[in-house]
């Protein structure tokens, strides 16, 4: 069953409530949400519309043949807005 949490503000993080494992993130008031698309077991049966952060994608991956965004022209300044709102633990990078 999944859960969230706000883990900055106005950043909510999916998750599955029994095991941990992280299922998605999604801004307030954005038609977007972007999944963990290896944490669904028919992740091969959801659509891919975008490729979102590409600034961060490992370098031994292609890119794929949809819409490519970087986390910093989909939201401008929001890298310095969710630094400063963070309610993560402060020893975990997620």
């Amino acid at each position: 069953m999944p859960s969230e949490f706000e883990s900055s503000t106005a950043i909510f993080r999916g998750f599955c409530r029994d095991c941990g494992t992280y299922l998605y993130f999604r801004r307030a008031n954005s038609e977007r949400q972007s999944l963990a698309i290896a944490a669904f077991d028919r992740a091969a049966e959801i659509p891919i519309i975008a490729e979102l952060g590409i600034e961060s994608r490992w370098p031994a991956l292609v890119p794929l043949p949809v819409e490519q965004l970087s986390s910093e022209d989909d939201n401008p300044g929001s890298l310095e807005a969710i630094q400063a709102s963070n309610h993560q633990h402060p020893d975990h990078d997620t």
